[in-house]
């Protein structure tokens, strides 16, 4: 993996977890949400962690696909996998 690559996960990865430290913040900080409802305490920690689990499956994915092309750049090298 060349250095331009390592520095474009690791941007990715810093910009994905700004974006969901702020729209965590929001969703403790806002009293009424977008349809004018009063947001409970129970309900905004029901929405973070549904926010939580979107943000894991983004992390799991992005970690699958990087294990993916691993696995196709032993192939193509012809390195036996264990």
């Amino acid at each position: 993996m060349s250095k331009l690559q390592k520095r474009f996960i690791i941007g990715f990865n810093f910009a994905l977890l700004a974006v969901f430290l702020d729209i965590s913040m929001l969703i403790f900080l806002r009293t009424v949400d977008s349809q004018g409802v009063f947001q409970t305490s129970e309900r905004k920690w029901l929405t973070f962690f549904m926010w939580l689990l979107c943000y894991a499956f983004i992390w799991i994915c992005q970690g699958l696909i990087y294990l993916g092309f691993l696995y196709f750049k032993k192939l193509k090298n012809g390195k036996e996998i264990n």
